[in-house]
């Protein structure tokens, strides 16, 4: 896709292909501890192209074995990277520096609870200064890889109990950054990394005196049997 950046465009817009790829997330502030267990999931969304979007879908709390859902932390992180030409449309000769831009939109969608966190990551590609003359062109490579962010939910936590699914929705936007001139076309290929995690933090109950009673009992029991058959 080609743009002609000149001085009345304020805003920009691209296109491109988006590859997505979705390992496991590590945060140090996000591990169980205590009396709390984790249920991670790593869903996989298929490439996109940028202005469009792709679905993950999440399994919901399965609250089998008396298991309490206590908290739920959605983690986004990732990287993009653009790649193309520039080409200076001004007259004489221009001195400029240019960077593309990405956001990564995580929105809820079919059947996510109310109140799920919808919230961007957004980043300025790696700028590259340019000196050309009239209609020159220059190769641009820009990376950002420091995109992340995450939010914890400790509120209509029931809405996520249940065996069944429901769906998030990646949605990519981008466009590029200049400065020291607007007299600038460009022909670039955006491509998203994103990473995402959904963790469920729950306790288990403890079991009830009586059942502990029981436990004790029986392995009481048992010991005696043992003893039993080795004096015999």
């Amino acid at each position: 896709m080609k743009f002609n950046l000149l001085a009345s465009a304020s805003s920009f817009a691209m296109g491109g292909l988006a590859m997505f790829a979705f390992p496991s997330v590590s945060n140090a502030s996000l591990v169980c501890t205590g009396i709390y267990a984790c249920s991670t999931q790593t869903p996989t969304v298929s490439p996109f192209l940028v202005g469009g979007n792709s679905t993950a879908t999440v399994n919901q709390f399965n609250t089998a074995g008396g298991k309490n859902l206590t908290k739920v932390v959605v983690t986004e992180s990732g990287s993009f990277s653009t790649t193309g030409t520039v080409t200076y449309t001004g007259s004489g000769t221009g001195t400029f520096t240019f960077s593309s831009t990405g956001t990564i939109t995580l929105k809820s969608y079919t059947g996510a609870p109310n109140g799920f966190p919808t919230f961007a990551m957004s980043g300025k590609g790696t700028p590259a200064s340019f000196t050309l003359g009239h209609l020159a062109s220059a190769a641009y490579s820009g990376t950002k890889t420091s995109l992340g962010g995450f939010r914890t939910i400790t509120t209509n936590l029931g809405a996520y109990d249940g065996t069944g699914t429901f769906l998030l929705d990646f949605l990519g936007t981008g466009g590029v950054s200049i400065s020291g001139t607007s007299a600038v076309a460009a022909s670039l290929m955006t491509e998203f990394f994103p990473s995402l995690s959904v963790q469920y933090q729950y306790t288990i109950p403890a079991p009830e005196p009586a059942s502990l009673a029981l436990l004790g009992v029986g392995l009481a029991g048992a010991g005696i049997v043992r003893r039993r058959r080795k004096a015999a």
